[in-house]
């Protein structure tokens, strides 16, 4: 009797995430991205369906670091009543001009 591998898929969580993707939207693959670490490219926006290459990294462009980042600041705002509207502004407007504009994520490589 052969053993099945209990591991499964290395992609199988990002599988469940691209299926609820593709449940709304039928051109899924633009919401994800992804990088091959041998390559030293970066992350590089999905142009079809991604084929889950075991090698290959995936993740959906909201988990960037920076969409990650943002998220949190707006989410610490929006907990709080002791932060005023005008600072949450000034703080989302320095993140974006210097993070988001400044190509953050190309410039830092991160692979987890």
């Amino acid at each position: 009797m052969a053993t099945k591998n209990k591991q499964g898929h290395i992609h199988a969580a990002s599988y469940v995430k691209y299926g609820q993707d593709l449940a709304e939207n039928p051109n899924a693959w633009e919401l994800w991205e992804y990088a091959v670490p041998e390559d030293h490219s970066g992350w590089i926006d999905c142009y079809k369906h991604p084929v889950w290459e075991p090698t290959t990294l995936y993740r959906r462009k909201t988990e960037r670091p920076t969409a990650v980042m943002r998220a949190m600041i707006t989410q610490m705002y929006q907990n709080s009543n002791d932060i005023p509207k005008s600072d949450y502004e000034e703080a989302i407007t320095f993140f974006d001009r210097h993070f988001l504009t400044g190509g953050a994520d190309a410039k830092v490589q991160v692979w987890l």
